[in-house]
């Protein structure tokens, strides 16, 4: 027959036997693997691992701090190292092992020593430092360009705190002077999520960065132990990304963060960063009043430098203005003369012409009357000795020639809208005598006119 214990018994011989070996209190070093805070009771709940260089657990065991305790403990180590007890932690604590039947075995820390923590604080920033001087970010964002006319700020901070408040109510003491406009991203400045919602809004930021000519941090008040956040890597590593130049206002020249150190440039109020923006507006706009200054200055002495200049090219224009408007009236007049000199003596050629085809024609007309008239007389007579029916039957013809023997009359021909074509003084009765560019006279009833031939159609 098996001989056995209850199982009271065996967890009971446990207890005693730690009991009497770990009778004292030890110091001990771990990580703080998880965190749990009882919300009623005020008890901590903690689990704590020892790790290997590969970062598998080598070690394991359940701690707790109690109420009474857990207050003491957190605020001294929050005061020392600026951070809460949290998960991830590295810590070095006083503790009682304990066994419990029921619960089995635990820690019980009634002290942490945050001297160790703070090592571990001070070596994780020397190595976030050089890790960012290693991939090139140290100066990335002080290398940026800053902007001409730093207008449209986009800030992280908190709405209700002084800082924020201290440097909107000096950005807006210059509304009168300038427009300088702000973006507000609410973000906590401290505490275990003050890096995840600072990055959040930065990665917002980001997403319209077209909007912002600068980005700015800034916090008020709070303690040198409050600013670990800023020394966050993954929170520095964004700022020395980040597209625009960023400047800090977060406080304690005495202690640099790594987000201080990063950014473009560093201030340590919120108010030190609004009278540097103001500053940067105002010293752009006393360039542009320098600019108009000089400007009128310039434009006033080249006008004065230049008015007698002018002055004298205006008389010079002036004169040389009459000298030539005399010049060509002058060329007007001569050939206004020679044109009406070379018009008359034409025109007088031309009437002479035009007299001596009258005369020869009035002689031609006037023989051909007279052997005309004395057809006429023997015809009359011939008629008259004809019987009265020949001369009634034909008198119609009788008109008739004496209707073409009228239209022999020139006179006669030209008022019926006949024209005589001269070239020189001989009459054109062949276009074949003529070729283009010749120049011609055409005589009407009433007057006459001179051409040049541009075209013979044949």
């Amino acid at each position: 027959m098996i001989n056995y214990y209850p199982l009271s018994r065996l967890t009971k011989g446990i207890k005693k036997r730690v009991e009497e070996v770990f009778h004292q209190r030890y110091w001990i070093l771990a990580e703080i693997g998880k965190l749990s805070l009882y919300g009623k009771s005020g008890h901590c709940y903690l689990e704590l691992v020892e790790k290997d260089a590969n970062s598998n657990v080598t070690a394991f065991a359940k701690a707790f701090i109690w109420n009474k305790d857990f207050q003491r403990i957190s605020q001294i180590f929050l005061q020392a190292t600026g951070k809460e007890l949290a998960d991830g932690l590295k810590i070095v604590f006083e503790c009682k092992v304990v066994f419990h039947e029921i619960n089995g075995f635990s820690l019980t820390i009634h002290n942490v020593d945050p001297v160790y923590t703070l090592g571990e604080i001070a070596k994780e920033k020397h190595l976030a430092m050089q890790k960012l001087k290693n991939q090139g970010l140290w100066n990335k964002n002080k290398e940026l360009g800053f902007p001409d006319l730093p207008q449209r700020l986009a800030v992280v901070s908190i709405e209700t705190s002084k800082g924020y408040q201290d440097f909107i109510s000096i950005i807006q003491a210059t509304s009168t002077k300038f427009t300088i406009a702000t973006s507000l991203y609410n973000a906590p400045m401290q505490g275990p999520k003050a890096v995840e919602t600072i990055r959040w809004q930065l990665s917002k930021i980001k997403e319209k960065i077209y909007q912002y000519d600068l980005l700015l941090i800034i916090r008020g008040g709070g303690d040198d132990t409050s600013l670990n956040c800023f020394d966050d890597y993954n929170l520095a590593a964004d700022i020395a990304n980040f597209p625009i130049p960023v400047l800090t206002g977060i406080g304690h020249a005495s202690n640099q963060t790594i987000a201080d150190m990063v950014a473009y440039r560093q201030f340590v109020t919120p108010s030190d960063v609004a009278h540097f923006v103001v500053s940067s507006m105002q010293f752009i706009a006393q360039n542009l009043y320098s600019l108009q200054l000089n400007f009128k200055k310039n434009a006033t002495t080249f006008l004065q430098t230049h008015k007698s200049e002018k002055d004298r090219m205006a008389q010079s224009l002036h004169a040389f203005t009459i000298r030539r408007i005399r010049t060509e009236s002058q060329k007007i007049e001569q050939h206004w003369y020679l044109l009406n000199k070379h018009f008359i003596r034409n025109t007088h050629i031309e009437f002479k012409q035009l007299q001596d085809f009258y005369i020869k024609l009035d002689l031609l007309v006037a023989k051909e009357l007279q052997v005309q008239n004395t057809n006429i007389q023997w015809l009359q007579q011939k008629i008259e000795w004809k019987v009265p029916a020949f001369w009634q039957h034909h008198h119609l013809d009788l008109d008739s020639l004496n209707q073409l023997i009228q239209s022999f009359d020139p006179s006669h021909v030209l008022q019926k809208g006949f024209t005589l074509i001269k070239k020189g003084n001989e009459i054109v009765t062949n276009p074949h005598s003529l070729a283009q560019g010749d120049t011609i006279n055409i005589e009407w009833f009433n007057g006459s006119a001179s051409a040049v031939i541009k075209e013979i159609n044949k």
